[in-house]
């Protein structure tokens, strides 16, 4: 069993596709060394739409228009650069980066209206800090006319995807528009790593509005198959595009409608304190998919009623599917507080496949702010961990635009994942409204306790004469089971087991007690890293009745996922229940 700092947030009325319960828990924990990315004053665009691609060495962290490399160790701001001088064309926006393991590099798209593309950009190495990077500003292109809008990124072993709208420009240029497509492309990832001028690429086009804003995964483990996400515009399915080959041989992909169980509903636009205008919220986009290991995890704005709430807030959508065949969904649940409105996740998963997420969040009480939650990968689903707060604004957002998402990287080099997300301060007031955007970048990780019993089950045998108290197995005499808790990633604390259920003669069933207590409940003081362990004592006799017992210890601590539980076994067998327990 491993205790978490988790708590089930899932909405009473969202499904939740559960496996077998775990004997896991643990906490998202947060360093207290997080930092300040780029704001307003160093860039001046309107939304920022923070971004964030974690490599060996440093973070990159990229905003409309601008672009700021942090070293890892120290938190500074080791260089930053426009796009002009980053790559070979200005004018991109929507950009969205990321940071590819197997090959060393960092991908870099923003759409472009000059040149009526997507424009690509690729890292010369895992140093992002030598630069001109690599730039393609026409290979993904729209076509003569059209305007790119809202680009996405993916990759796999052997290829990069990235989408974008497409749709003509309307007598007001690209601000307004009609006929829109889904467009996407992939691109042989080796043609781009070795720097060739003109990659392999295949493009393909899609009306359908069900695919519109489709958002591509990145995919965290081996894997030559790429996946793109899309919302339905009613909120009922999930529309999911399989991408195999690399170019000039990709095949058609397949698309596949995954209905949901409860649809996402609209968005609510965010309160905040002092103002009647709300944090505009994007709806019926995707905003995050990763893939790792055969599962999608997937984020949206999504509208729900909180537990114990009377009213609909903003809320995240988290949805996990299996990508092996048949496709299914293994989680889909809701991620709302009491009084509290929630948007614009960002997700990723650690080396074990644990699931973390970045957030914004205000209220009547709240400014935009930062927050965090996660969920251990053997952990009940359905389940998160109690939120954490990285930092609070203390100015409303009055631009009229929020950013459209914020970012999330998993460290290559570490258990972390790192992050980027959006916040309201007052920079001396020099921003329009007084009030300027600012960013946050920090690092997350899972930790908690993990439990074992040993051994897991006990043999308690009346078959021959023997003294009461009696306890055997086919090998040894056992009378316990040792239970160990284990602090993990840095965790400690203090953790409460209670073994359910209680029986108070054993004329009902086995009596169990920690040695330490006497009792079936037992507070234990678990160093950072450290171990701590009991004896659970078992006791029968022959007018035990005979069978199987199986026990739960139920782990609860302030701060952690409260009400996890580990089992261990009794059976009994050969009594008389003729015979009286011996007190």
């Amino acid at each position: 069993m491993i205790l978490f700092v988790f708590l089930v947030l899932a909405l009473g009325a969202r499904p939740v596709f559960a496996s077998a319960p775990l004997n896991t828990q643990g906490s998202i924990y947060v360093s207290t060394n997080n930092f300040e990315g780029l704001n307003q004053l160093q860039n001046g665009a309107v939304p920022p739409d923070v971004q964030l691609a974690v490599g060996p060495n440093y973070a990159v962290e990229v905003t409309n228009f601008k672009i700021g490399i942090f070293s890892k160790a120290t938190f500074s701001l080791v260089a930053s650069y426009n796009f002009c001088q980053f790559s070979a064309t200005c004018g991109g926006f929507d950009p969205k980066i990321l940071y590819d393991s197997s090959s060393g590099r960092f991908f870099l798209t923003t759409a472009n209206y000059g040149t009526a593309s997507v424009n690509l950009a690729v890292s010369n190495s895992s140093d992002p800090t030598i630069v001109p990077w690599a730039s393609y500003p026409t290979l993904l292109n729209v076509g003569s006319g059209n305007c790119p809008d809202s680009d996405r990124i993916g990759v796999t072993d052997d290829k990069i995807i990235v989408s974008a709208l497409a749709y003509t420009a309307g007598t007001s240029g690209c601000s307004s528009g009609f006929n829109t497509v889904q467009d996407y492309w992939v691109v042989k990832k080796s043609d781009l790593t070795s720097g060739i001028s003109s990659p392999a690429v295949q493009g393909f086009s899609d009306s359908s509005s069900n695919l519109f804003f489709a958002n591509t995964a990145r995919s965290l483990t081996s894997t030559t198959t790429g996946y793109l996400v899309a919302e339905f515009v009613d909120g009922t399915a999930l529309s999911l595009v399989t991408i195999t080959g690399v170019p000039p041989n990709v095949p058609t992909p397949v698309k596949t409608t995954i209905p949901l169980a409860t649809r996402i509903a609209g968005e609510m636009g965010a309160p905040q304190p002092g103002t009647n205008a709300t944090v505009p919220i994007n709806g019926n986009i995707i905003n995050d998919v990763v893939w790792y290991g055969g599962n999608l995890w997937i984020t949206a704005n999504d509208g729900c009623t909180p537990s114990g709430d009377s009213q609909q807030r903003d809320c995240l959508r988290l949805t996990q599917i299996n990508t092996n065949s048949p496709v299914t969904v293994r989680q889909d649940f809701d991620f709302g507080t009491n009084g509290k409105y929630y948007f614009d996740g960002a997700l990723s998963t650690d080396a074990s496949g644990n699931l973390e997420v970045v957030y914004g969040f205000s209220s009547t009480t709240d400014y935009p702010s930062i927050g965090v939650v996660g969920q251990d990968a053997t952990n009940p689903a359905g389940t998160l961990s109690l939120p954490q707060t990285i930092l609070v604004g203390t100015k409303p957002d009055l631009q009229g635009r929020y950013g459209d998402y914020f970012g999330a990287s998993t460290d290559p080099t570490s258990i972390f994942v790192w992050f980027a997300g959006e916040y309201f301060t007052d920079l001396n007031g020099t921003c329009p409204f007084s009030y300027c955007w600012s960013t946050r970048i920090g690092y997350m990780m899972v930790a908690g306790v993990s439990s074992n019993f040993s051994p897991p089950t006990i043999y308690q045998s009346y078959q021959t004469v023997c003294k009461p108290m009696c306890h055997t197995s086919p090998n040894v005499m056992l009378n316990s089971t040792i239970l160990t808790l284990s602090g993990f990633n840095g965790y400690g604390g203090t953790v409460t087991a209670t073994i359910s259920p209680f029986y108070s003669s054993a004329v009902s069933g086995p009596v169990t007690k920690f040695v330490a207590t006497g009792t079936n409940t037992e507070t234990f003081t678990i160093p950072a890293n450290g171990q701590v362990s009991d004896n659970i004592q078992v006791f029968s006799c022959r007018a035990t009745p005979a069978g199987q017992y199986v026990f739960t210890v139920t782990l609860t601590s302030s701060g952690l996922i409260n009400g996890k539980t580990g089992q261990f076994t009794v059976l009994v067998s050969g009594t008389n229940t003729s015979q009286s327990c011996p007190s």
